[in-house]
């Protein structure tokens, strides 16, 4: 007998096999450890390097304000001792901070730190707040006493150099420490060798030696040659023109280590 019996209910669905459930859910591909391992590793690293650099520009800037305000008072110190007020104490310790401050130039520009690379070019690596000036010789006419520098490889900032008398052309009044450095090879010679920094007044007519210094071989075991410094503190007004004046330029050294001449603002 042929059933036709007919029903409008779905078969029954097919029951799971067992254990495929628990397997697929118990267990995570490799690739995902894989890449959950390197984001934790590089979100450690990111945080410790913005800790690094955290502290480190800290020390740096700490380092900075700490010799600035070491410079300033320096700075300070000698712009007071240039102030007639002062007692005896007073201008026996500005004696001091003069004689240690000449010594540290005299090693600059022996050293070449100030006379060699940047800041000897024509573009200012810095931003220089104050007047300056380094000057590097050139070559000398033979006939002259005014030694001639060189322009392109001096340090210049807000004064003129007038190659014409060779000088220093003052453009902001102020107390300047001013300072130059000789350096002579012919100690045969029969008249003394002395430099002098003479300052022309506004006028043009009037002039002054502002320092003057002597070189001398104090015994013969030195070699030939003999290096003379002087520096100090004065009042300068704009337009006022400085040069330096040698004895015997003949005999100088002509090297941006041992002549050199300069100022700087207070």
């Amino acid at each position: 007998m042929i059933n036709t019996y007919h029903t409008s209910l779905p078969p029954p669905p097919v029951p799971p096999r067992t254990g495929m459930h628990h397997a697929a859910s118990g267990r995570t591909s490799p690739p995902v450890w894989f890449f959950s391992a390197v984001l934790v590793v590089q979100m450690v690293l990111t945080m410790g390097g913005f800790v690094y650099l955290f502290r480190k520009n800290s020390m740096m800037q700490n380092e900075f304000l700490g010799r600035s305000y070491d410079d300033f008072i320096v700075l300070k110190r000698l712009q007071e001792c240039d102030d007639g007020s002062l007692d005896s104490n007073s201008l026996l310790d500005c004696r001091k901070i003069l004689d240690k401050f000449m010594a540290v130039i005299s090693k600059i520009s022996q050293a070449g730190a100030v006379g060699k690379g940047a800041l000897l070019s024509g573009s200012m690596p810095f931003r220089v707040s104050s007047p300056v000036a380094h000057m590097v010789p050139e070559r000398q006419p033979p006939t002259s006493k005014t030694v001639m520098w060189n322009r392109d490889h001096s340090l210049l900032a807000k004064v003129t150099y007038l190659s014409g008398p060779g000088a220093l052309k003052i453009l902001q009044p102020g107390n300047y420490y001013v300072y130059s450095q000789v350096t002579f090879t012919n100690m045969s010679a029969t008249h003394p060798l002395a430099h002098s920094i003479v300052r022309t007044r506004t006028s043009g007519e009037k002039t002054d030696i502002l320092l003057r210094a002597y070189a001398s071989v104090k015994s013969k075991d030195q070699p030939p040659g003999a290096t003379s410094f002087q520096g100090g503190v004065f009042k300068l007004e704009k337009d006022e023109q400085l040069f330096l004046n040698v004895t015997d330029v003949k005999s100088l050294t002509l090297d941006e280590t041992s002549t050199t001449f300069g100022l700087f603002m207070l």
